[in-house]
């Protein structure tokens, strides 16, 4: 039984140091949270800016820090916390930015977000099974057009 698990564990070993640079870069990638199959070069930018998005694409990319770009349906503020809820009204959103109150002085009036495009930068994450990014600096938004 050992013998025949050292020879398995030797075919892995063996089959992954051959591979040449260029089945390396072809290799799918799959993520650990959805069964979507992305290529190496999805993530390839040049410049070395972080890849954009779209925020109805961003449930794909959970775990990956990018600029998601999309239209703030509404913006939903309490004691404790502050929502920028994308293309639609919650609990219809696609996608959510998220600012802690302790924050949200950094921000303005965050009000001025709603009915605008705009583009975020951060680690998308999830909450409650919906794409979300915090926001921890005004330097993460900009607006790109009404």
């Amino acid at each position: 039984m050992k013998m025949i698990r050292f020879a398995i564990l030797f075919l892995l070993l063996m089959s992954l140091f051959s591979c040449s640079k260029d089945d390396q870069d072809s290799i799918n990638i799959r993520s650990t949270t959805r069964d979507t199959v992305r290529s190496v070069d999805d993530y390839q930018v040049s410049s070395g800016e972080l890849r954009k998005i779209s925020s109805s694409d961003a449930v794909k990319f959970i775990g990956d820090s990018l600029t998601v770009a999309g239209y703030v349906a509404d913006v939903f503020e309490s004691e404790k916390v502050v929502y920028l809820n994308f293309e639609k009204k919650f609990p219809r959103n696609v996608f959510t930015c998220t600012i802690f109150a302790g924050n949200a002085e950094q921000f303005g009036e965050l009000k001025l977000y709603k009915g605008k495009n705009v583009e975020v930068t951060g680690k998308v994450t999830s909450y409650k099974n919906k794409p979300q990014m915090i926001l921890w600096s005004e330097a993460q938004i900009r607006i790109i057009s009404n």
